[in-house]
């Protein structure tokens, strides 16, 4: 009997409630659950892993060999760094609905399609190592009350649910409120603006594991290079870190590893 409740109730539902896609509002099919639709994943451009010829150097005599940008520039702590998509366009308009209408619901559209993006480096990462847990890049209490989530958390508990294993929140915290990093288009100014303010929460959950830490939105690299460092002294086995989307340009999404020591993290992609 409840299931032709539940059947009734659906249909009640998607008749005065019809779905519609995320971004441009228009009418998707909701027998398939479509958040977005096709025209609109049409627009969508997934961003190609850069090449790494770090990766390949198996011959031991290559040891002393200078790394290459990518890895040189990689922040303490972090194994790898991948942005699914750039910040523009549909996945641009999904992370500002999100953040700024308070559409905490895109959180989980945003984690499916960060996993299908990134699906080959989801399978290498599990191949190397299961993630112990999903962590993701804490906000200040203040301005978490005021949003009333944290975006981070609400992609990073999508991920976690489609890689099933838990998401973990509250080992990572934000002890300083600061200055949105949106407003410090300077890499220099950006890490000196979250030096210190992220701290271990539960350092025996940290210590020995392998975490995925995940954000919404990617630029010089900094927020996720001071979470990772934190991290990684705690004790952190392995701290793998991703992001739905990366914004500025290549040259601009770099922080330079000469700023090492500066901000007592090092550099970030």
């Amino acid at each position: 009997m409840r299931a032709p409740v539940r059947e009734c109730a659906a249909a009640l539902t998607d008749w005065f409630l019809p779905a519609t896609c995320m971004s441009c509002h228009i009418p998707t099919d909701p027998r398939r659950g479509d958040f977005l639709c096709l025209a609109c994943r049409a627009e969508i451009r997934v961003l190609a892993p850069a090449d790494c010829p770090c990766s390949t150097l198996d011959d031991p005599a290559l040891e002393a060999r200078a790394l290459c940008e990518i890895c040189r520039r990689l922040p303490e702590g972090a194994a790898s760094i991948r942005s699914a998509f750039p910040y523009a366009g549909v996945i641009g308009g999904l992370i500002r609905t999100m953040k700024y209408r308070h559409a905490e619901e895109a959180g989980d559209a945003l984690a499916k399609l960060t996993l299908a993006a990134l699906q080959d480096h989801f399978h290498q990462l599990r191949q190397l190592c299961e993630p112990d847990a999903v962590v993701p890049v804490p906000m200040h209490w203040w301005r978490r009350w005021r949003r009333g989530f944290n975006q981070a958390e609400a992609i990073a508990s999508g991920l976690a649910g489609l890689l099933r294993a838990p998401c973990k929140p509250h080992l990572l915290t934000r002890v300083r409120s600061t200055p949105p990093q949106a407003r410090r288009p300077d890499a220099v100014e950006r890490l000196k603006n979250v030096a210190g303010a992220f701290r271990v929460t539960d350092p025996e959950g940290v210590r020995g594991r392998n975490l995925l830490l995940v954000d919404d939105v990617m630029t010089t690299g900094a927020t996720v290079a001071s979470c990772a460092a934190e991290l990684h002294v705690a004790g952190a086995k392995s701290v793998h870190v991703v992001t739905v989307a990366r914004a500025g340009s290549a040259r601009q999404g770099i922080v330079a590893a000469e700023m090492r020591g500066q901000t007592g993290t090092e550099s970030a992609m």
